[in-house]
């Protein structure tokens, strides 16, 4: 009786020995990655390591591993003004990354037309995100905050997106591009100030279109956005700057200090459509309003600062918006082209709880449409 007593035991210690090496040794997981254009002609299916989500960008470029990377911008961030949709300067540099790393490069836009940081500050604290996270992302903002945005707000959002993005993705490069058609300096030094503090790569492209020797009109379509070849310089900018930092970058750690003490404001952020008293305004199914002269709504929010998204077009119209009883803002929302805005109304509303109105004049055209789709406080 020991003796069967004692070979079942032997047998069962065999079988765990078995299953652990089985175990220690299944197959690495396989996830589904999107496509890109250019991709080598391959399975949509890659082996992932899990050490390779610790490598930042450039251990995995030098490795040849999948990168995904973020524009966050305005019409310039999604290559506005290209002669045609293949000589977009993103579709650029993710060739040249893909050529020169033999990497898989992917690439996600989300760009505003007339858009700002404010706007790219909410869209990322809103954003879906890649499920495998970015190695990259690429800031393109200033071109119409420097006329349409103090500039302390622009330093306190630009700043609390640097800190969000390197808080949830550490292991990322942020490239910060200085636009060429961007003319007022203290919103330039802005950039290359954060930049430093933060140890990010920036871009200044009015330095390429400067040495390129050709004049300035020559490298865009209007004066502002850059034709097709003024892209080109925009492309090779930034490829080389990422060259220049393969062999011998690591990515700083988030500094505890901030540099512009008004960031805390963007710490956090939502949208909000918790609409009430509603009067000439109707419910959109997406939990907007939309509504024509005379119409007005309410809405009730905690927090300091208060800033509105509203889709424009040919359509739209004038609006006023108050805060506990206030006029604090006089605005429109007509655009000679469709677009979603998101803009700051107001940052010094004091701590606590707020009522906002949005009331639209008897006075304005009478088929003018006001189309609010939430508004954003933090």
């Amino acid at each position: 009786m020991k003796n069967i007593v004692t070979y079942t035991g032997l047998i069962i210690i065999v079988l765990i020995f078995t299953l652990a090496y089985k175990v220690d040794h299944l197959p690495p997981k396989i996830i589904k990655q999107p496509t890109s254009e250019y991709k080598d002609k391959q399975p949509a299916t890659v082996v992932v390591n899990p050490i390779e989500v610790k490598k930042d960008l450039y251990e995995k470029l030098k490795s040849g591993s999948s990168i995904n990377y973020l524009v966050l911008g305005d019409s310039i961030g999604e290559s506005d003004g290209a002669d045609n949709e293949n000589e977009r300067w993103f579709l650029g540099l993710t060739k040249k990354l893909h050529d020169a790393y033999k990497a898989d490069v992917l690439h996600e836009i989300n760009g505003t037309p007339g858009g700002g940081a404010f706007g790219g500050w909410i869209d990322y604290l809103t954003l879906e995100k890649n499920k495998s996270g970015y190695d990259m992302v690429i800031l393109c903002f200033g071109q119409n905050d420097q006329s349409s945005v103090e500039l302390e707000m622009y330093q306190a959002n630009y700043e609390a997106l640097v800190r969000k993005i390197k808080t949830d993705y550490p292991q990322a490069e942020i490239v910060t591009l200085v636009e060429s058609s961007l003319s007022k300096e203290p919103f330039v030094d802005t950039i290359k100030a954060i930049s430093s503090h933060y140890g990010l790569l920036n871009v200044d492209t009015r330095a390429a279109f400067r040495a390129s020797g050709k004049p300035y009109h020559t490298l865009t379509n209007d004066g502002t956005h850059p034709n097709s070849e003024g892209y080109k310089y925009y492309t090779q900018s930034i490829f080389d700057a990422i060259e220049s930092k393969v062999h011998s970058s690591v990515i700083t750690v988030l500094p505890p200090k901030l540099l512009y003490p008004k960031a805390t404001l963007f710490k956090s952020g939502q949208r909000i459509t918790n609409w009430e008293n509603l009067q000439g305004f109707e419910l959109t199914p997406e939990g907007g309003i939309i509504g024509k002269a005379g119409a007005s709504a309410e809405l009730s929010f905690t927090g300091n600062l208060l800033g509105i998204e509203k889709w424009a077009d040919v359509t739209g119209g004038a609006y006023e918006v108050y805060v506990d009883g206030k006029l604090i803002n006089t605005s429109d929302n007509h655009a000679p082209f469709r677009v979603n805005w998101e803009n700051l109304l107001s940052h010094n509303l004091g701590p606590g709880k707020h009522k906002a109105m949005i009331k639209v004049p008897d006075e304005i055209t009478p088929n003018a449409i006001i189309n609010i789709p939430s508004m954003i406080t933090n």
